[in-house]
């Protein structure tokens, strides 16, 4: 058999698939097109493979994922007519959303000076309400008949008894204690309701509503005994060991609510990312 050298064949069909994957590229991304640049991108990490440094690949690259990325702004606005204390909105809106960022989508919740963004996504808080404080009584009693000593059996005449013996009869003396339980049981609730509002700002078109709503609720039950502790069985012993908590204070309840919600809108931009991927 005659052996033949295809080396500088294939170096030349690499060379030109290159060049052909390349050029095709750079066509692609003069369109200014989403779906075209993330075409050239992937036709661009091919001419990687075949050769690392080929003209400026990387550049290209770059110049691609950023066409083909979606860029989406989250933000929070407050449309309730309810005055929020200093730093609530920027507390609430401290969101990650750095593991969000995935195929061809790129979140920020800080709007970067020279980007436009292809969608915002708007958290609107519609209504912010705090409950009064309520504090609910109710009241039981608990008795105990314990061992009181001893006494005379006494006869008609108030004498005491004798047995056979010639002794005085003896009985035990029994007497009943109570102790009154008040069962206090305290609530406060913070409700921060509204909706998270899709935008594509390209076409100034509402995409998709979604309602949210999340309370954050102080509930605290505490029992206080008046009377002898005595009476009390073992199980209501534990439960007087807990004084009643103080209340919270309006803007406390507010920015649990508004812990609570974070990952409610974080939860839905994610099972809802496909709205903003096209």
């Amino acid at each position: 058999f005659e052996l033949k050298n295809y080396d500088q064949e294939m170096i030349k069909a690499k060379k030109n698939a290159a060049e052909f994957l390349y050029n095709h590229a750079l066509m692609l991304l003069r369109k200014k097109d989403r779906l075209a640049a993330r075409d050239a991108y992937e036709e661009l990490l091919q001419v990687k493979k075949y050769y690392s440094t080929f003209r400026d690949v990387d550049r290209a690259l770059e110049k691609a994922r950023e066409l083909g990325t979606n860029k989406v702004l989250v933000t929070m606005i407050n449309t309730s007519g309810v005055p929020l204390p200093p730093g609530f909105e920027k507390e609430l809106t401290t969101i990650s959303v750095q593991e969000l960022n995935k195929d061809w989508l790129s979140y920020h919740t800080t709007r970067v000076k020279n980007v436009n963004y292809d969608y915002h996504i708007t958290v609107k808080m519609k209504s912010i309400r705090v409950s009064p404080e309520r504090i609910r009584e109710k009241e039981f009693t608990e008795t105990k008949r314990i061992d009181d000593g001893w006494d005379y059996v006494r006869d008609e005449d108030g004498e005491p008894k004798k047995d056979k013996d010639g002794e005085p009869i003896r009985v035990k003396k029994f007497r009943t204690i109570s102790c009154r339980v008040v069962e206090v049981h305290q609530e406060k609730i913070a409700t921060i309701a509204g909706s998270v509002d899709y935008l594509d700002k390209r076409r100034n078109q509402l995409v998709r509503s979604f309602p949210i709503a999340t309370d954050a609720v102080f509930s605290d039950l505490s029992f206080v005994p008046y009377g002898d502790l005595d009476a009390l069985s073992p199980e209501t012993r534990k439960k007087i060991n807990k004084r009643p908590l103080p209340f919270p204070s309006d803007f406390a309840l507010l920015m649990q609510a508004g812990q609570i919600l974070k990952p409610v809108v974080k939860d839905l931009v994610w099972d809802n990312h496909r709205l903003v991927k096209f």
